[in-house]
């Protein structure tokens, strides 16, 4: 059997599969940034927005587990009329938004620390 007959390890590093986990783990983060951009959304739209902008299907689980959070801690307000329940960005959460907006270069900074550049001409 040769090298290129050996199927390639199922490692879960791939692009599309770090893009995933990344984009899970600051749902939380996106979603106020969709608030802010947006006023006012519901759990759904949240989905189908996410859907659109990074081709990422959420369940209604994820999404309204991290909304639920979102509004424990004070950051969104959801508002329900018998049809639907949409949530906006409280005060709290307008300044969370506007910190992670200044915060921004150090956190390039990290991530360039933490995925540093392979230099593949060196041996």
């Amino acid at each position: 059997m040769t090298s290129e007959n050996i199927p390639a390890p199922n490692t879960c590093l791939s692009l599309e599969d770090l893009q995933k986990r990344i984009f899970k783990e600051f749902l939380d983060v996106i979603i106020l940034g969709e608030l802010k951009e947006n006023v006012t959304l519901s759990g759904y739209d949240l989905a189908v927005l996410q859907q659109r902008k990074f081709s990422i299907a959420l369940s209604p689980g994820t999404v309204y587990a991290t909304l639920y959070m979102l509004e424990r801690r004070g950051l969104i307000k959801g508002y329900n009329n018998s049809r639907k329940t949409t949530f906006t960005l409280t005060i709290a959460g307008e300044k969370a938004y506007e910190n992670l907006k200044n915060i921004t270069n150090e956190f390039s900074e990290f991530m360039k620390c933490l995925f540093p550049r392979v230099n593949v001409n060196q041996p």
